[in-house]
Order: structure tokens, then sequence, then C-alpha cells
């Protein structure tokens, strides 16, 4: 992992904490690179809030999800769904206390970044649900890309990594299937 991506999942534990330490229900997390488009963005809130305690994480994914996945509920054209395979991108998630208790007792250790994490839920216990539209985008590239995106690699680790990463998510999305379970 890289130091952008060890800081990132801390920055999450800490906001884990937060909203454990507090009591609070349920916390919203958003990354710096976001931008949020509020008349889309409020509706797409008010139903997630309404089922967090029964799902745990809500992710507002900042770009459109081939697969969503099966609709569990919805209110208007907002539509809160569960996918057989996460998807990438922690930018903007909503955690229920239970679930910010339950990630930071799992993620004392940890060896991959946030968004991957998140995305094994045979592991962690808690499948997420994603929330659409979801009023959020990313604006990293805007405001200078992000820190994480390891860029500087040599020729053989970056060779490594780009042949890696295919085998990786197809293992994922294999897992992801087999542990789908119940919409």
């Amino acid at each position: 992992m890289s130091a952008g991506e060890v800081g990132c999942f801390l920055s999450h534990r800490k906001a884990w904490q937060a909203i454990a330490d507090a009591g609070l229900e349920a916390g919203l997390v958003i990354e710096d690179d976001v931008e949020i488009d509020t008349a889309t963005f409020a509706p797409a809130l008010e139903l997630a809030q309404a089922y967090i305690a029964t799902h745990g994480i809500i992710q507002f994914q900042v770009r459109d999800i081939a697969r969503p996945g099966a609709v569990v509920a919805s209110a208007g054209n907002v539509r809160l769904t569960r996918p057989v395979q996460i998807p990438l991108r922690a930018s903007c998630t909503l955690y229920s206390r239970s679930a910010a208790h339950q990630l930071l007792a799992q993620t004392a250790r940890f060896d991959r970044p946030v968004d991957t994490y998140m995305q094994m839920h045979w592991l962690t216990g808690l499948r997420a649900c994603l929330v659409l539209p979801s009023g959020v985008s990313d604006k990293g590239s805007e405001i200078g890309g992000t820190t994480i995106q390891a860029r500087n690699l040599a020729l053989p680790q970056r060779l490594r990594r780009e042949i890696l990463r295919p085998l990786y998510r197809a293992r994922i999305a294999a897992l992801s299937r087999v542990h789908a379970g119940p919409a």
C-alpha cells in the first residue's frame, strides 16, 4: 500500500471512531475530492438515512454503476440497491454506528485500501448498499488528481501492477457472486 492509501484508510478509521465516540446513529464520510449537487443529494441522503440502521453502510457512488443490483427501497426517482459486487470508491459513504464499531474492531490492522476492504463483505459481515442517483461526483482530476494512485513506479512495478489488477478484480467478482446471498 502507498502512504496515501494508508492515510486514506486511517482517515476513514478516524471518522468511524468519531461516529462511535459521539454515539451518533450514523455518520457521513465525505472525501475531499468530491462535489455535491444538493438538489440530487438531498433526496438520496434522506432515503439513505431511512435505511441506514437496517443496512449499515450506504455508498453514494461518484460514477455510473453498470450493475447496481436489486432495488431494496425507493422514493421518487431515488433507489437504494444491493449490488452483488460492491463498487470501488469510498468517496461518500454513510455508516451506521454499529457498522462503525464493527469496522473499527476489524481494522486495527489492515492490508489493503479502504474501498477494496469494503468490497469484501464476506469478511466484514457488512454488505454495502448504493443510493442512486447520488448527487456526488468526483472532482479529483480537476483539483490536481489523487494522491493515492502511484504515478512514479518503475516500469517493472507498473507492469506487475497492471497484470495483477485484472486478476485481483476477477477474483473479487467471483467471490462476490459466491457470497451474494439474498438481495
